[in-house]
């Protein structure tokens, strides 16, 4: 009787728990491959801290409370990166986690940085970024420049505990 319930809460326990950490697997996976797109289409000719910038603005928009909470709901709202929406774009470009290791490496890093506290954001808090130094909200104001991006604030905006 006692092996029966045993192998029955064994069982149960696999049944419950693993496709549970099999889908967060997963969601971890595709976050980061969004996260690594995000870098590719945004950053490709940037020096290294301007591919970690480009990471840290996600980051930071997820936390916000403005945006959505996932990466790849940052980077597919509309009237945001306009490569996600617009192909053309792109230039024929495409990235591949797989020929593209270094940055799908690098968004894995900057991603994992998601719930640390102690996180070194490069941006300083930055929500928005261009390339072109067009100012991207009428309250945004000129924050840190790097490689050719220059990165832009909210100006009053406190963010959220998290």
């Amino acid at each position: 009787m006692k092996k029966t319930f045993f192998l029955f809460l064994t069982t149960l326990f696999a049944s419950l728990f693993l496709p549970m950490q099999a889908a967060h697997a997963k969601t971890y996976a595709q976050e980061v491959k969004c996260m690594a797109t995000a870098i590719f289409y945004e950053a490709q000719g940037e020096p290294h801290k301007g591919k970690i910038a480009v990471g840290h603005v996600i980051l930071n928009r997820m936390r916000s409370g403005l945006y959505p909470k996932s990466a790849c709901g940052v980077i597919h709202q509309k009237g945001q990166f306009q490569w996600a929406h617009n192909h053309r774009l792109r230039k024929n470009r495409v990235f591949h986690p797989v020929r593209h290791k270094q940055i799908q490496h690098l968004a894995s890093k900057v991603y994992a940085q998601k719930q640390s506290i102690t996180q070194h954001d490069v941006t300083r808090g930055a929500l928005f970024f261009s390339a072109n130094g067009v100012r991207p909200a009428p309250r945004a104001v000129k924050g840190v420049k790097i490689g050719r991006h220059q990165f832009f604030n909210l100006r009053g905006f406190k963010y959220r505990a998290i």
